[in-house]
Formats: C-alpha cells, structure tokens, sequence
C-alpha cells in the first residue's frame, strides 16, 4: 500500500519572506514566486500549519507573480492566498481547525463545512449548502442551476421537492442563492403545475418523416438489387420443356 506522505509548514519562523506587522502583510514584490514557497511564507506570516501530499506541488511551473502594493489585513491575503491556489488548479481545505491543500479537481470527495442557506463564507472555498425552498421545485430550480456552477461545483435535489444540496465556491453560491430567490416564487410554482408538455401527433413528428423515408429508400434498393440479380446471366433455371 503506497504511504501518502505529508510536508507540514508549521509555525514559526522569525526570518518569513513575507513581512507582517501585527494582524497585516506588509507590501511587497515578487514576479514568479514558486507555488511551494508562498505556501511555506504563507503559513509562517500567519503563523498557522498548512499541510499538502508529497509532491502535489513540485510542477516547476506552478509559480505566480504577486504584488501588494499597501498594507494588507490576514484576512484579506488569506483570500487572495485562496484564489492563487484555485488560478492553479488547487484548494485550500479547512477541517477540525487544520487547513490542508488538495487537488481543486478532487473536491467532490473531501470533506466541506455544511451551512443552512446562504450563511456560509464568500470566497473561493468550497461549501456545502443546504437550502430549503418554499415551494416544492427544486428539480426544476437544480435544472437551470446546473450550467452557472464553477467547474467542480454539484448540485442535487431530494425527493421532498423543497430541498437542495449545493457544493460550490462561497462566491458563487451566493450568486446562485439569488438566483435561487427569484425562482422560488409563487408564480414559478403555479407555472410548473399548470405546464403540459406537448405532444407531438406522428404525421408532425421529424423523426417520423425520417423514420418512414427511410424504410421507403430501403425498399427501393432492396428492388433494384432483386432485378439487377434476375438480369443475363443470373437467369434462375427454369423446368425443361420438352417437344
């Protein structure tokens, strides 16, 4: 069984590249800053652990140019931190009050803080959400969510038809609880009831048409080769006459 092993930055060190003072970051430069070392002086100027699987972060090109031009808050660099992360394909997960950095694309199967509609953080992390609905469309409302989630995002419905579970960015789970808001509505229910689907009559059905022409063209070569079969040459015997 192949050992996953794991660097953890810890705490500590009085020399970190990036400056702070107090609760901020002080400004400073640095054009193709590796992914691996803004993770390190990320967690020694907050003072905080941060742990990723060995070799997850040694592409050579994994590198970003940063630059802060004014004192920043914790919180602030923290979010820009965040988007580093997800402009490169990974994510910074937050369990049991450790922080651990993961493949972006793996998300759907780690573990994320669950919240009650929209009372979650709006950034970058990914949050599992619960919303409940106040009327009971929510396969219709997961429908027409689907093409605004982020890349990895998820969204389901339950059989109630008053819930939904949303794996997202808090950013954008924000954006799609409006979106949420607008159509939970009276109006957007009595609409769904009402709604008949059309039904289509076989002689206005394309698929018909298509079907009948061609079984049509089937038969006419079927046709063409039985007389083309029968031509000189292919005479079948007939029963000899005789005088």
């Amino acid at each position: 069984m192949k050992t996953l092993a794991l660097f953890f930055i810890l705490i500590g060190s009085v020399h970190a590249s990036i400056k702070t003072e107090g609760d901020n970051v002080l400004p400073f430069q640095r054009k193709g800053y590796p992914l691996k070392d803004l993770v390190k002086d990320y967690a020694e100027a907050l003072k905080i652990s941060v742990s990723f699987p060995e070799g997850l972060l040694k592409n050579e090109t994994s590198a970003v140019d940063l630059y802060i031009h004014q004192k920043t808050s914790f919180d602030q660099f923290s979010s820009l931190f965040r988007s580093l992360l997800d402009s490169q394909g990974y994510t910074l997960i937050q369990e049991k009050g450790y922080q651990w950095i993961s493949e972006a694309r793996d998300v759907r199967y780690l573990p994320s803080n669950i919240y009650v509609n929209e009372k979650h953080p709006n950034d970058e992390r990914f949050v599992t959400v619960l919303y409940k609905l106040k009327h009971p469309i929510g396969s219709d409302i997961t429908r027409n969510l689907r093409p605004f989630l982020s890349r990895y995002g998820r969204v389901v419905n339950f059989s109630d038809g008053r819930s939904i579970m949303l794996h997202e960015k808090g950013d954008n789970a924000y954006k799609l609880f409006e979106a949420i808001q607008f159509m939970d509505t009276e109006k957007v229910y009595k609409a769904a009831l009402t709604h008949k689907p059309v039904k289509t009559s076989p002689e206005d059905d394309p698929l018909q048409h298509r079907i009948v022409e061609l079984e049509l063209k089937n038969k006419i070569l079927e046709k063409k080769f039985t007389d083309e079969s029968m031509g000189a040459g292919n005479v079948p015997n007939s029963p000899s006459i005789y005088p």
